[in-house]
């Protein structure tokens, strides 16, 4: 998504094509599959679906969270967001989300402008509501986490409590 002074496909769609190792549309890595009149292009926000080969891409060359955003070992993502780029006036934002094998997010990792970063990590329960979520800020050097715990109700599985832990208190 983007803007652009001017777009001419004629009565074709707008089909692109994804290779992290191209530079592509705004060196996002996806490249228009018909040839049009495309002018002045700008990136505001790109999203990225099925894979995690976008965090290699051209676009993130600069982005000085880029290890802690990767993570190994995840599990197939096809058909699913698997993260974003927001490009603004004092940089960019990045997104990335990591899956559980029902589709769950179990993982999500944010990068702001200045080396800031945001990372949640949900554990679920066998009936898949939410049994943990923790929070972890990294800023100007320093790391700050919080954990709600939710407990539920061993028969009609309704929420009992939350409890919220945050620097080691609750």
């Amino acid at each position: 998504q983007g803007t652009c002074t001017s777009f001419d496909l004629g009565n074709r769609s707008a089909a692109v094509s994804f290779s992290a190792s191209l530079s592509g549309l705004c060196n996002t890595g996806y490249t228009l599959l018909e040839s049009s009149a495309l002018s002045n292009a700008t990136l505001e926000v790109v999203y990225y679906y099925d894979t995690y080969d976008f965090l290699s891409s051209p676009l993130l060359k600069g982005c000085n969270n880029i290890s802690q955003l990767s993570k190994s070992g995840s599990v197939s993502a096809i058909g699913l967001l698997t993260g974003s780029v927001s490009k603004a006036t004092d940089g960019g934002n990045l997104y990335v989300l990591y899956y559980d094998k029902f589709g769950q997010v179990v993982d999500s990792r944010r990068s702001y402008p200045g080396g800031h970063f945001l990372a949640t990590t949900t554990s679920y329960t066998f009936t898949k509501k939410p049994s943990t979520i923790t929070t972890s800020v990294q800023y100007k050097g320093m790391t700050t986490s919080s954990t709600l715990s939710y407990v539920y109700d061993n028969y009609a599985d309704q929420l009992q409590s939350v409890t919220l832990s945050s620097g080691g208190k609750s």
